[in-house]
């Protein structure tokens, strides 16, 4: 699913098997005028129903292809499961100064957030230069969502108005240059 319209766009490439990242990141997109790219699997998963980031390819995907044309910046909607960050958020991704305004407006909204690439997990920082949240001139911000935090409604709609505030606030502020390459 696409809808392509402003230079922010919100992904959601694991819809379905993440719940309710797909949820998310549509009402982020369509509050804000934000183009939106998510793929919406059936709502198991099992081991090949899980594309890693890094094999999104642009070149295999004319609607990722326009999508990627158009944004300047994106927020990666994403689901983790590890048992010692079930309750928090992970702030990934090359765009560190909007990694760093999403994450303050996150604790507003009383999240638990990790925005420190050096303590996130290597495997979901989502730092690799062939991520699709990378991409795009202004790279983006990979947000990956604790299980327990994603069955939580009242936390899901509190971080869904973090990101709209801070969605809202990034559209309205200045560009934020670079596109740098964070670790791998």
């Amino acid at each position: 699913m696409a809808a392509i319209r402003g230079p922010l766009g919100l992904m959601a490439l694991h819809g379905g098997i993440e719940p309710p990242t797909f949820r998310i990141a549509r009402k982020v997109a369509d509050s804000v005028g934000a183009s939106l790219y998510a793929v919406v699997q059936p709502g198991h998963r099992d081991k090949e129903g899980h594309l890693t980031s890094i094999l999104y390819d642009r070149a295999e995907s004319p609607t990722l292809d326009a999508f990627l044309g158009r944004v300047r910046v994106v927020l990666s909607v994403h689901g983790m499961n590890r048992r010692d960050m079930n309750d928090q958020v992970a702030l990934g991704g090359s765009n560190r100064p909007f990694a760093t305004r999403l994450g303050r407006a996150m604790r507003v909204a009383g999240l638990e957030v990790v925005d420190d690439l050096d303590l996130i997990p290597r495997y979901l920082r989502g730092a690799h230069r062939d991520n699709p949240v990378n991409i795009p001139p202004h790279g983006g911000v990979q947000i990956e969502i604790g299980r327990d935090l994603r069955r939580d409604a009242g936390k899901v709609s509190d971080l869904t108005e973090a990101m709209t505030e801070a969605a809202r606030t990034h559209e309205a502020g200045p560009v934020i240059p670079g596109n740098g390459q964070v670790g791998t």
